[in-house]
């Protein structure tokens, strides 16, 4: 068999055809020859770890080591029979390559992976029982059709196209697809995709390996997410609360100062950039209320489509001019219940997140459209089902691989480089819109873009006219008199100054406690009891109840660093009162305390 002996043509056969791996070697172990199986194995006999060959006389079996074409070693087993010619050997394994193959189509057949082989027309050669199981379809049924008879229409043509490009160039291909059975019941599946080759590189077949995804894992993961989400939201809610008490005295007193001062003073370009930065630290706080689903809402009636029209120009602006907007708004959607300043809020943090996405310029299409979305949708979106109207926001920018787009919807996450973002547009966009309510659904694929789909539930309501309120001149403040109970010193003087400087009488405690004695003891008629709701001891609106029994007709208005929302879920707050938001302005304080106090008069 050895090159270097005389061998007859049916033995070279025989060698060639043999289904066990042989190798013909020479004393040192080097390979003279080798058969169809002993390549097929794509492993070959390590020289040094050979017994001496030349000192054999008869066969004999051990145990060598094999290095793969991948670099490792592997153990295999030998039947060796010495001098098959002067010098030459041949080494024999003792695990055929047919028990190889074998091996391999049990753990095929056997796997509890769903596996399918096609030919590289895209034809199925092979599937084993756990896809039948899964899909429905015996083997028979599935050889030489397409793995489209399980398609279930939830992936649109560039999702396969992309497949196909992918797998087709060599590379493999994973995503999680919904499929359908036989029966017609969706199914979910983890799979890749990956190219065979043969030993010369070509693609002669495709094989795809899928798990399927437990529904169970998925709201438990989802659940998971939602919890870490509110326990993050819990902290940013506490730490804005604490945060909007002091910028509520910084505002108030820079305010103050600058109004007590000549515009050509030297510190008044310093006061203004404290101004300035107080209002950025409020913006701030209202993201973290908005993410935690704490932000004070005003919820009205509004048509979607009227209000992406409204803001189209600001979004334009916000885009520049390499990227084009596009609007595909449908007819006669419904109407939705929501705050409008937070609609517009959650348009500009989507179109400044996909203009990011797109450095080199692009599109994002903005469309709506009323939907009914189903039980298993629903549950996706944390919602339920039930009709619902759709906003889409699409960019063909850079997207996102898997691990950013777990991530998108956590405060302070970003990808941006140091300073040049707060990780707060897409987490806040969240918060407003759970918080009205509604779902958001976030897809995205590395270098084929973004899309983001928001659900408001619809409304039956229709929109109502706004008639504003006239407020009352600076010369109905005279004489009046407000309690102010404040536990934050420095909040209380700042808003005891702006109250005086607006002409009002001020009686002032920290407490509800002292408040109660103040109000028992002073001689002057109480217009107005001015209340933070979070008080020691005694709250705001225990207080108020206190109040209002010896004197129903006093107008009231509470203050927090809370939103009232979140205070009303605490029962801290009376529903429907009167309510301001820290941090506030002078500007806000005078305009919310003369609104309340010209409200109750018009009652009156």
């Amino acid at each position: 068999m050895a090159e270097n002996g005389p061998q007859r043509p049916w033995q070279q056969t025989a060698f060639e055809v043999a289904t066990e791996a042989m190798f013909v070697v020479d004393d040192d172990g080097r390979i003279l020859q080798s058969n169809r199986a002993a390549r097929l194995l794509g492993a070959a006999p390590l020289p040094e770890t050979l017994p001496k060959l030349s000192s054999l006389t008869e066969e004999t079996s051990f145990t060598i080591g094999f290095r793969r074409s991948k670099g490792d070693t592997v153990q295999i087993s030998l039947r060796c029979i010495p001098n098959v010619a002067p010098g030459t050997h041949l080494l024999i394994a003792k695990e055929s390559v047919d028990e190889r193959v074998r091996m391999l189509s049990r753990a095929l057949e056997q796997t509890a992976d769903l596996v399918l082989i096609t030919n590289r027309d895209g034809r199925i050669v092979y599937v084993n029982p756990a896809w039948e199981a899964a899909t429905g379809y015996s083997a028979a049924e599935a050889i030489g059709r397409s793995p489209g008879m399980v398609q279930s229409g939830q992936h649109d043509d560039e999702f396969y196209a992309h497949m196909w490009q992918t797998i087709s160039a060599g590379h493999p291909f994973t995503a999680e697809f919904v499929n359908r059975a036989k029966d017609g019941t969706l199914f979910h599946e983890e799979k890749i995709l990956t190219p065979l080759k043969d030993e010369g590189g070509t693609v002669t077949h495709f094989i795809a390996t899928g798990r399927l995804v437990d529904e169970r894992r998925r709201l438990e993961e989802r659940l998971q997410q939602v919890h870490r989400l509110e326990s993050v939201g819990q902290l940013a809610g506490g730490v804005a609360h604490d945060f909007n008490n002091l910028l509520t005295a910084i505002q108030a007193n820079v305010t103050l100062a600058l109004s007590d001062i000549g515009s050509d003073h030297e510190v008044v370009e310093d006061l203004e950039d404290t101004l300035r930065a107080a209002k950025r630290a409020a913006s701030l706080t209202r993201q973290l209320l908005a993410f935690s689903r704490q932000q004070v809402l005003e919820p009205v009636v509004l048509d979607l489509n009227e209000v992406i029209r409204d803001a189209r120009r600001t979004i334009l602006r916000l885009l520049g001019a390499d990227v084009e907007l596009t609007l595909s708004l449908a007819d006669g959607v419904d109407f939705i219940k929501v705050d409008r300043g937070q609609i517009e809020q959650v348009l500009v943090n989507l179109a400044v997140n996909a203009r990011d996405a797109m450095p080199e310029g692009g599109t994002l299409g903005v469309e709506t459209c009323s939907v009914d979305i189903d039980a298993e949708v629903g549950q996706r979106l944390g919602t339920g089902p039930g009709r619902f109207v759709r906003l889409s926001m699409v960019d063909d920018g850079t997207g996102m691989p898997p691990e950013v787009l777990s991530r998108v919807f956590e405060p302070f996450f970003t990808t941006k480089p140091r300073g040049q973002g707060t990780g707060l547009g897409l987490s806040t966009v969240y918060g407003i819109v759970t918080q009205s309510g509604g779902g958001v659904i976030a897809e995205s694929t590395p270098g084929r873009g973004t899309r983001f789909d928001i659900y408001f539930p619809r409304t039956e309501e229709r929109p109502r006219r706004v008639h504003s309120v006239h407020a009352p001149s600076p010369g109905e403040t005279a004489q009046q008199t407000i309690l102010l109970v404040e536990d934050e010193p420095t909040v209380l003087r700042s808003a005891r100054r702006v109250l005086r400087r607006l002409g009002f009488s001020v009686l002032e405690a920290s407490d509800a406690r002292s408040a109660l004695s103040l109000l028992s003891s002073t001689d002057k008629h109480v217009d107005l009891l001015l209340t933070d709701v979070v008080l020691p001891r005694m709250n705001g609106r225990e207080l108020a109840e206190r109040v209002r029994a010896d004197h129903p007709d006093l107008k009231i208005l509470f203050m927090s660093g809370y939103t009232g929302d979140v205070l009303a879920e605490r029962s801290s707050l009376p529903v429907n009162m009167p309510f301001l938001q820290k941090p506030f302005t002078p500007a806000t304080l005078a305009a919310k305390v003369q609104e309340v106090l010209h409200t109750h008069l018009d009652a009156d």
